[in-house]
């Protein structure tokens, strides 16, 4: 699996901001909103701002950890200081004041909050330079609300960005990893093992007798067992262990560094934790091997030991 798959969104629509942001300076420089001549100045900064957009898309993906798509941000809020320092207008500032707002909801919704937070520092001191530079300063009040929306918008999205991104790959009763969770988590453990050669070890659980206790019991009371157990297992877990609920009552573990022996350890440790009873089946995830065929033969040892006379 891939350590990371490149996704043409956050640059679309970075390059579709940056094209929008581009058709107004157009415009401005064109028809001017005072009765001055076309202002070569803005028509330049659009250009650039076009020129900016095409390098998003077409060089940006190639740097790593999407590092270009930082720096395209980076240039993009420079254009509007500079911009801001050249804008003989109150409503021109505020409309510059409000694409400051929008990359700020940019990097908020698409970067980590470490880069979101570069990113409102940057952003603020450049736009507070160009306000310095320009000769008609507006109230402090004003630059106050653009500042502290821009930093508002960026840390609501980023927020809400990193809820949803949790929802999506874990499992909202345990807690654990979900499939889309596990096909994410173990690609990058994958990919950092195979480098080193270290083995993988792939488990499947699957709960005895679960039907049972659920129509014994209730199914919030088999609810709430899956919570205890996973609960359990998860104080056993080393870090970058992986735990997912792979169905109603199957879960996965992914066990970096783990060889089938000190597996077997820890399958003693787990039954130590909780009390409810299970079966696990171990398989080696051999290198350039998809996740899905270790867990199917994890599935079928599994299977073996269920069948086998105690």
């Amino acid at each position: 699996m891939p350590t990371t798959r490149w996704s043409p969104l956050p640059y679309g629509v970075l390059c579709a901001l940056l094209v929008l942001a581009a058709m107004f300076g157009l415009l401005y420089a064109v028809f001017p909103p005072t009765a001055q001549t076309p202002r070569i100045v803005d028509a330049v900064g659009s250009l650039g701002l076009l020129g900016v957009a095409g390098l998003t898309w077409v060089l940006a993906p190639r740097f790593p950890n999407d590092s270009g798509l930082d720096a395209s941000l980076a240039l993009a809020a420079g254009g509007t200081a500079l911009a801001t320092a050249a804008m003989p207008t109150a409503y021109a500032q505020v409309s510059l004041g409000l694409a400051l707002v929008v990359y700020a909801g940019f990097a908020g919704y698409f970067r980590p909050l470490s880069r979101v937070i570069m990113h409102l520092v940057w952003m603020s001191g450049l736009y507070l330079t160009g306000l310095l530079l320009n000769p008609l300063l507006p109230g402090w009040l004003n630059t106050l609300a653009v500042i502290s929306t821009a930093a508002v918008a960026a840390l609501v999205l980023n927020a809400l960005n990193t809820r949803l991104h949790h929802l999506a790959l874990h499992d909202p009763l345990t807690g654990t990893l979900n499939r889309a969770g596990l096909e994410t988590q173990s690609g990058l453990v994958s990919a950092l093992t195979n480098r080193s050669g270290v083995a993988i070890t792939v488990g499947l659980i699957d709960l005895d007798q679960f039907k049972e206790y659920n129509d014994t019991h209730g199914h919030r009371a088999g609810d709430q067992l899956l919570v205890d157990l996973t609960t359990a297992w998860s104080t056993q877990l080393r870090v970058g262990d992986l735990l997912a609920r792979y169905g109603g009552d199957e879960f996965v573990l992914v066990l970096p560094g783990s060889d089938l022996d000190s597996a077997s350890r820890l399958t003693e440790r787990l039954h130590h934790a909780h009390e409810a009873p299970w079966t696990i089946g171990f398989s080696s995830w051999e290198p350039r091997e998809d996740l899905y065929q270790a867990v199917d033969r994890a599935d079928r040892a599994m299977y073996a030991r269920k069948e086998a006379p105690e």
